[in-house]
């Protein structure tokens, strides 16, 4: 059965193809991709990525915050277990957390993070982030960081974050006030 005909692709920021509709059945798993890739989300052994930016932070500060969404498109648990960037002497996986009783936080060292079997986890400020420390230069809103994440199955992804001024919605203002706590 031939197919013919022409369809015009394009993505929320107006990217666009027209192409053949015998070209899309030869090439589904190119244009997939490509699909992907035009809609400015990664996909990588079924993690999507989604949302990641950095925390700007002040002027002299030695860490910032790196936040995104990881979407789990697979049957089985998936884990990010670590971070690198040549920007950063050190990345760590942490959690925020607030003891009864207590009103500072702290942030506790984690071996991984781990996304459910179709599921969703945030890394936002007050929760799991990404440590990241020892900064090679100073960021400012606009600048853009490259941040390759590592997963337990042997994965990587190198991920654009972009740095936005603090953001109001965040727990606290915003502010990163806490304890370090390595485990």
């Amino acid at each position: 059965m031939a197919i013919s005909g022409s369809v015009r692709f394009s993505n929320a920021s107006g990217v666009g193809a027209n192409i053949m509709i015998g070209d899309v059945m030869r090439m589904r798993g190119v244009w997939l991709l490509a699909g992907w890739l035009l809609s400015g989300v990664v996909l990588a052994e079924g993690v999507v990525v989604e949302a990641p930016w950095i925390r700007e932070p002040p002027p002299g500060s030695r860490a910032a915050g790196g936040f995104m969404v990881l979407r789990n498109q697979t049957a089985d648990e998936q884990a990010l277990i670590g971070a690198t960037s040549p920007a950063f002497g050190v990345i760590e996986l942490h959690r925020t957390i607030v003891q009864p009783g207590q009103r500072m936080m702290r942030m506790i060292a984690q071996p991984r993070i781990m996304v459910r079997p179709y599921g969703i986890t945030q890394l936002q400020p007050g929760d799991y982030h990404l440590m990241l420390m020892q900064p090679k230069q100073s960021l400012q809103a606009g600048d853009s960081v490259p941040i390759t994440l590592l997963f337990e199955d042997g994965s990587e992804q190198q991920i654009a974050f972009p740095v936005q001024a603090d953001q109001a919605s965040a727990p606290n203002g915003g502010g990163m006030h806490h304890q370090h706590h390595h485990h």
